[in-house]
């Protein structure tokens, strides 16, 4: 009997479930387990299950970055419904938005995406400095960057939002994503004028007040908007 028992016992893996969420400009970071972490950016929400060293994701909304330790038998999978990416060994970003098609960015080692299928044919190989944007009409479009490019990408960890030759329309629904005062810009001839520069995402009155200059324009304050015209 004593044989037996020890023979029926066996070492099981407990998987656990948690739920993590950021709000509005806020950034959170998150170890999973031993040798993987999360960053959190503003406005999102992800739903973790850990069992072991596997970590599997599921991106509700907004962004998160992943870093895994190459060598150490960690895992990461992100599922955001449409497709997953997953690393044994890399740096990578996912965005999840209403307004914007997936992303994902890649800062280094290997990360793999597919549409969840198990038909791995359809999986696309990602390396460091490449992002790819997923879109369900065009399919998905995979884009070479500089280092320099996708270190600005990933700014929003420090709380800062990296522009170059951005137009005053895209950096203003940026900064939607990060605070609850909006930047209005009504005149298209206003909106299509770019910018260039780092800012503090927290602060769309500045960021206003710095473009306005920059361009030859004026702001207008209310309580909860400023507004950028001619």
């Amino acid at each position: 009997m004593a044989v037996i028992g020890i023979a029926a016992f066996g070492v099981t893996t407990i998987a656990s479930t948690q739920a993590y969420a950021t709000a509005l400009g806020e950034t959170r970071v998150i170890q999973l387990g031993e040798a993987a972490r999360m960053t959190l950016n503003t406005d999102s929400r992800v739903l973790v299950k850990t069992q072991g060293r596997s970590h599997h994701v599921a991106l509700e909304h907004g962004e998160a970055l992943f870093e895994v330790v190459s060598g150490r038998g960690a895992s990461v999978l992100v599922d955001t419904g449409t497709s997953v990416a997953g690393s044994t060994g890399g740096s990578f970003a996912v965005r999840k938005t209403q307004d914007m098609p997936l992303q994902v960015l890649v800062q280094s080692g290997d990360v793999s995406l597919s549409d969840g299928t198990t038909q791995s044919s359809k999986a696309i190989h990602l390396t460091a400095n490449q992002r790819v944007i997923a879109d369900l009409g065009t399919g998905n479009i995979v884009t070479p960057l500089s280092q320099d490019k996708v270190d600005h990408e990933l700014e929003w960890r420090n709380g800062l939002l990296a522009f170059e030759d951005e137009t005053l329309f895209d950096a203003a629904r940026e900064f939607a994503r990060y605070s609850s005062v909006s930047i209005e810009v009504s005149d298209p001839s206003v909106g299509q004028q770019t910018i260039t520069g780092l800012f503090d995402a927290r602060d769309p009155r500045g960021f206003a007040q710095s473009a306005a200059l920059s361009l030859g324009m004026r702001v207008q304050n209310y309580p909860n908007a400023v507004r950028i015209e001619p």
